[in-house]
């Protein structure tokens, strides 16, 4: 899409500052890319924004498997996992655990805390539009439209979690979950869960 549309990332890699990540090429916000002089706030102001959301009992399903099927082999492990001990820590539990305690644990920071996971929350705020994961190509196509795009561009699948794949088919995340770790992701993850009007059981 960037080549077809003469687009840029910014940031194009990660920038590091004394061996350690400070800004990620991917989940900046505009505060983020204002602060280490990527883009103006003018620049920001003129620009269409938008983000993505997605149920966080989906979601986090996805994770678990992704963690399981593509970072447990030490030759496979992402260069951001690798730089970054508590995502180790986290790929390891997955590896190790059975999904609602993997949910517990690698929560355990914000459960210490008594504090929910903004996620997404930390942009909806500072961008012009939405896209729903449930509704992906619909809410894409919405934004191109926004910015005077008639052009039919189809959602490009990367990052598709294979290892939720059973006989083609991708399995209900509803399976993964017991009680407990239902009450227990609805409390962590309040914020989006109130603001876009996401549940357990979307029927």
């Amino acid at each position: 899409m960037l080549e077809k549309l003469d687009g840029q990332q910014i940031p194009s890699q990660g920038i590091l500052r004394n061996g350690k990540i400070v800004l990620s090429k991917h989940h900046t916000t505009t505060k983020m890319l204002i602060h280490h002089k990527l883009l103006t706030e003018s620049q920001v102001q003129q620009a269409f924004k938008f983000c993505g959301v997605r149920n966080p009992f989906d979601l986090l399903v996805s994770r678990y498997e992704k963690l399981r099927g593509r970072h447990t082999e030490a030759s496979k492990i992402s260069g951001h996992i690798r730089k970054n001990t508590r995502a180790r820590e986290v790929v390891g539990l997955a590896a190790e655990l059975a999904f609602p305690e993997w949910v517990r644990q690698a929560h355990e920071q914000y459960l210490a805390a008594d504090k929910p996971v903004m996620g997404p929350m930390v942009f909806v705020d500072s961008v012009d539009h939405v896209i729903r994961f449930e509704a992906l190509t619909q809410g894409f196509q919405e934004a191109l439209a926004r910015l005077g795009i008639t052009e039919d561009i189809p959602v490009a699948e990367h990052n598709v979690t294979a290892q939720r794949l059973d006989g083609g088919q991708k399995r209900d995340y509803r399976s993964y979950y017991d009680d407990a770790t239902v009450a227990l992701v609805q409390k962590l993850y309040a914020p989006v869960i109130e603001r876009f009007g996401y549940g357990f059981d979307p029927n």
